[in-house]
Order: C-alpha cells, then sequence, then structure tokens
C-alpha cells in the first residue's frame, strides 16, 4: 500500500475524520459503505458537489491509484504545447478534505459483484453497500500486442495519459533532427486530435495517421468527417486507411505488406474497459462495459453505478446516492443529452458537432476553448 506523506495525511488513508465548517464527518465501523472506484469526471465533479451538499449516513472511499487524475481529454492540448501538465492534472486532496471522502490510492484488479467485494492490486479485498464505477477504458499491453506485435517493446500508448505525456516530453527534448516522422494508430476523436497536435508541434517531421480499413471518425455525422478529412488534409497529416500489423525499430508494418518509416509509433487505439469486468458477475455490453440502467444502475446489480464519464452526469449520480441512503426509491434519470463534440486542429481553429449541425473555424475553437475554461 502507497503512503501519502503530505501533512494532514494518513498512511494509505486521508483522515477518516474530516472537518468542514466545524462539523465533523461521522465514520465508524457501523457505516454502510460507499465506494467510489476511478476518479473520472463524473466523480471529480461529485466530490466536488459532496463538498458544497455532503450526504450523510455512509463512509465514503474513494478508491484511485493516483494522487492526481490526468484529463484524458486535454492530453492532446498538453502535447500541443497550448496546456501545461499542471493545467491537466486535478489534484485530489482539497477535493477529498473538503468533500469528507477518504481516499485508498491502490489500483482494483477485480470484482465479485454477487458478494458484494472488490479486490485490490496488493492482494486485499474491500466489501461494500454501493459501489459507483468511474473508471477510464484501459489500453492492455498484452492483449494489444497479440495483434500488433512489437508494440510493448517500441511504441508508445496513449493510456494512462499522464505516463504518455511524461514520455512525451522526453520526446519533445530529443534533437528535433531525429524526429523525421510520427504516426499514429487510431481512427477516433482522441487519434485524430493527437495526430493533429503532433503536427503543430513538430513541423519538420511526416505525419501519419494509420485507421485502419474503415473510413475515419465513423461513428460521426458525413459533415463532421468532411470537415476533419479537409483539416488533416490542409495541415499535412497523411491518413492510411490500412491496419498497423506489427511494429519494429524505425518502422510500423501495414496490412498490405508494407513499411512505413517511423521514429515514435504512438498507439491510440485498442482502448476497453478492465478485462476482469468479465468475471465480475455483472451484466456487459458487447464492448465489455457495464450495461447500466436509465439512472445509471447495473441492470443485474442495482447495488452498483457505472457512470457515462461526463461531469454532467455526476447531480444525478448524487441525488441517486442520497435518495439510497435515505432508503427513496425514486430517482433521476441519467442526462442523455451531451454537449457538442469538438475536434482540435490547433491552428486556431476547430471543427465542432452538435447532432447533425457541423462547423468549422476559429468559432468552434473559442467555443471549445470556452467550455474547457
Amino acid at each position: 500500500m502507497a503512503t501519502d506523506t503530505r501533512a494532514g495525511m494518513e498512511p494509505g488513508w486521508n483522515n477518516s475524520a474530516m472537518q468542514r465548517d466545524g462539523e465533523s464527518w461521522p465514520t465508524g465501523t457501523g457505516a454502510r459503505q460507499f465506494m467510489l472506484l476511478g476518479a473520472g469526471a463524473t466523480h471529480l465533479q461529485l466530490l466536488r458537489l459532496l463538498a458544497k451538499k455532503p450526504v450523510a449516513g455512509a463512509q465514503w472511499t474513494l478508491v484511485a491509484g493516483a494522487a492526481d487524475s490526468f484529463d484524458g481529454d486535454r492530453l492532446a492540448d498538453f502535447v500541443a504545447g497550448e496546456r501545461s501538465m499542471a493545467q491537466c492534472l486535478t489534484d485530489l486532496e482539497p477535493l477529498l478534505r473538503h468533500s469528507g471522502v477518504r481516499w485508498l490510492p491502490m489500483a482494483a484488479v477485480g470484482l465479485d459483484a454477487n458478494a458484494r467485494t472488490l479486490r485490490l492490486r496488493d492482494g486485499s479485498a474491500l466489501t461494500y453497500d454501493w459501489l459507483s464505477v468511474d473508471c477510464a477504458a484501459v489500453q492492455e499491453r498484452e492483449r494489444i500486442a497479440h495483434t500488433l506485435p512489437g508494440a510493448r517493446e517500441h511504441a508508445l500508448f496513449v493510456q494512462p495519459a499522464e505516463v504518455f505525456a511524461n514520455l512525451w516530453a522526453k520526446v519533445r527534448a530529443l534533437d528535433p533532427g531525429r524526429l523525421r516522422s510520427v504516426a499514429v494508430v487510431g481512427d477516433g476523436i482522441a487519434a485524430t486530435e493527437l495526430a493533429l497536435a503532433i503536427r503543430s508541434c513538430l513541423p519538420q517531421a511526416a505525419i501519419s495517421l494509420v485507421v485502419g480499413a474503415a473510413e475515419p471518425l465513423a461513428q460521426h455525422p458525413p459533415a463532421f468527417r468532411r470537415l476533419a478529412a479537409a483539416a488533416l488534409q490542409r495541415l499535412g497529416v497523411t491518413v492510411l486507411r490500412d491496419s498497423a500489423t506489427g511494429v519494429r525499430a524505425g518502422e510500423l508494418l501495414l496490412g498490405c505488406g508494407a513499411r512505413l518509416a517511423c521514429d515514435v509509433p504512438i498507439i491510440a487505439a485498442g482502448a476497453a474497459p478492465p478485462s476482469w469486468l468479465a468475471s465480475s458477475g455483472l451484466a456487459l455490453d458487447s464492448a465489455g462495459a457495464i450495461r447500466v440502467d436509465a439512472f445509471g444502475r447495473s441492470t443485474s446489480h442495482p447495488d452498483l453505478f457505472a457512470s457515462t464519464g461526463q461531469p454532467s452526469a455526476a447531480p444525478a449520480l448524487a441525488a441517486n446516492l442520497a435518495a439510497l441512503l435515505s432508503g427513496g426509491s425514486a430517482l433521476q434519470p441519467m442526462p442523455l443529452r451531451r454537449g457538442p463534440v469538438f475536434l482540435a486542429c490547433f491552428d486556431g481553429s476547430a471543427i465542432a458537432c452538435w447532432g447533425p449541425v457541423c462547423a468549422a473555424g476559429r468559432l468552434p475553437h473559442w467555443l471549445r476553448q470556452r467550455l474547457d475554461a
């Protein structure tokens, strides 16, 4: 178990009896246990809400492996030099201190939903009365290496995002003459933004985006895809509609048999829910994620919630948790509508899509910055 050496923190846990506005938060062995697994955007916003309006009746514990939460949505901004590392990190300690939530700095490696037990990396186990899961998808190296041999030895993975950010800072410190070509493997928003971010900070390098056989951004409207394709072409990112089949030192192997010269291969594909969910006993969807109802509860285990990873889901989650703790049954549905989807181009412009409406230019760039301030 890790030890937090900051002032006021007990080894392994944050103080079990927090103070807020002169009031102590009740703890004790008889309290019902509410576990928050993961420090995703929904849980971070939930901590802010709990700091303003506490929910009594349970002992709250956040299970998260790091003292800082890196916002993966800002990774491309960091790569482009538009945000610092500090601007991408959320310090958990103040949120925990003000919300009265205990912190266990440990990663989960297993879950038995029938026994309400969470297994941790150090071999210990936690039992809970309710569990809320807000974990990012992960790139499991061993699984990816089966379809992309050599990736573990020769490529950078974008997750965990903070690890990639630190490695990228070292890449940028290299002699620019050594960075002649970079290839990003992936076909979604994150991969496309990352390729554009790298183009903005490495103007002398050849930047490729390897998207597989399908059209890039295939899950988005045609107008959005056309605007994105035009931006990639205008900014000099080569899109290869072929699959990456292997990675070697200095090159990426393609499905057509060609070899793409590549000084820095970056894997921005293959993210999936943690593999241990498969043996959890939970009902899962076709992608391996927890299947939930309109209220964000597991369809097979109503004592477990799984978040959308969106801050906008936090108010409904907080209200539902408070209702459960008070014995109520009236729950709030999770919000269905989301805001616009953005693709930053890192040249002072962006592409935005909200439903069927798509636009490109400086106004979407301004709106993206405004919403992410």
